[in-house]
Formats: structure tokens, C-alpha cells, sequence
């Protein structure tokens, strides 16, 4: 899991399509992909992620995307006049997949760091294909055909209004997925938006996460960028 393309600019491979090919092909195979020194506007980022299928913005409930982008989120410790410009690290730092709460959730995420602290801040991801692999025979048996309740995180932005429950209702996912171009099967779970197993009492489905919980955060399955952040 995870890899680095030098010498790319993702501007160019908007336009072209070998490039962007190659660039897709590496995220594929690697899961996660690390590509160093670009310089976009807020445009070129759409552009980009665009070419990847259509773009999710954050939802009716996301405080802090960018102004004139609702696709684009910012994710900030800094505070101006008081109040965060971004989500803040205790907003976000749970482990989770992106907006799995949605009924077609995104395929993937497209991060730019246009500001960094000097340490620390690092990204952690974790493989959950290589989580599914490493589960007993018994245990993948068993859950090869469950379903998981995944619901909005109140950390993300307060409680939910009615209205608000109503446009973003709990939604059903499978808790094994298949990935529809590489065939290729992981675990489908995070802490901060799986909430319950269908069919399953409460307890038992509390168990059953718990320990899912656990083993896709085993220190084994996680990958944080090679060097960490930098601008660009």
C-alpha cells in the first residue's frame, strides 16, 4: 500500500489521457498515492478529481467548504477571530472513510496542503483489503454478507435538524466490498460513521464491530505518507 510519483504535474494530465491513465492505474495498485510539488488553484483541484468520476460536495451540513467550491473542503487548525476556518483535528482525527453516510459514497478523497506546521499533522491510512485478507476463513465466512448501518458523525458539525436527518438519512452497506475495477475485496467499516450490523442484536453487533475495529487498526495495516506532509 502506498507510492510516490515524481515529476507529475496533475494539471497536465487533465488534458492528458495517458497521463491521467498511468496516475489512475498507480492509485489502483497502490491503494493511496503521494504526488509532490504541484501548484493548483482551487479549478485545477475540481479538474482533477473530476477526471476520476463525478465530485460530492460536503454535504448540507459542511461549514467550512471553500468559498465559490462546495466540493472543495478545507481541513484547518487555525482559528480567525476566534472561530476555526476548517474542521478541526478533533472533528476529523477518528478513524473513518469519507461521507460513507451517503448512498453512493465517493471512491476516494483528492488532498492539497497549500499550508503546513513544521511537525507532526501526519496522515494515517489504513488497508482495509489487506485487513479482510488477513481474517480467518470463519470470520470472512461470517461476514461476506452483512450489511452495516452508517449514519452522519455529530463531530462533523452538531446535531442534525430534521430537515437536515431527512436529507442525509442512515444509509445500508455492505460490510465487505468488491472493487467494481479491480475485483478485489476489503472491509467496509470505520468507528466514526458504522453504528450498527443489520440483523444482528445489540450486543452482538456491538461485538462484531468492536472487533472489526480493532483489527483494521492494527499497526500492520497502516501507511502514512513517506515523508510526510509538504506544500504542494
Amino acid at each position: 500500500m502506498g507510492a510516490e510519483i515524481n515529476g507529475a504535474d496533475v494539471r497536465e494530465s487533465v488534458l492528458d489521457e495517458d497521463g491521467f491513465q498511468y496516475v489512475k492505474q498507480a492509485l489502483l495498485d497502490y491503494k493511496v498515492i503521494t504526488l509532490r510539488n504541484q501548484t493548483l488553484e482551487p479549478d485545477d483541484q475540481v479538474a482533477f478529481t473530476s477526471k476520476f468520476g463525478p465530485v460530492n460536495d460536503g454535504g448540507p451540513k459542511n461549514p467550512f467548504f471553500l468559498e465559490g467550491y462546495p466540493e472543495v473542503t478545507i481541513l484547518s487548525n487555525i482559528l480567525k477571530d476566534g472561530k476555526p476556518i476548517g474542521f478541526q483535528t478533533d472533528q476529523t482525527d477518528e478513524w473513518h472513510t469519507d461521507i460513507t453516510y451517503l448512498d453512493k459514497p465517493s471512491m476516494g478523497a483528492v488532498l492539497y496542503a497549500t499550508e503546513v506546521p513544521p511537525e507532526g499533522a501526519d496522515t494515517l491510512f489504513a488497508d482495509l483489503e489487506a485487513a479482510y485478507i488477513a481474517l480467518p476463513d470463519t470470520a470472512r465466512d461470517r461476514i461476506d454478507k452483512l450489511r452495516a448501518i452508517h449514519t452522519y458523525p455529530e463531530q462533523y458539525g452538531g446535531k442534525l435538524t430534521e430537515s437536515e436527518k431527512a436529507a442525509m438519512p442512515a444509509r445500508s452497506h455492505p460490510l465487505v466490498r468488491t472493487h467494481p475495477e479491480t475485483g478485489r475485496k476489503s472491509l467496509f467499516v470505520s468507528p466514526m460513521m458504522t453504528i450498527a450490523v443489520e440483523g444482528l442484536g445489540e450486543k452482538e453487533s456491538d461485538d462484531l464491530l468492536n472487533e472489526l475495529f480493532g483489527h483494521i487498526t492494527k499497526p500492520e495495516f497502516m501507511w502514512p505518507a513517506p515523508s510526510g506532509w509538504s506544500t504542494g
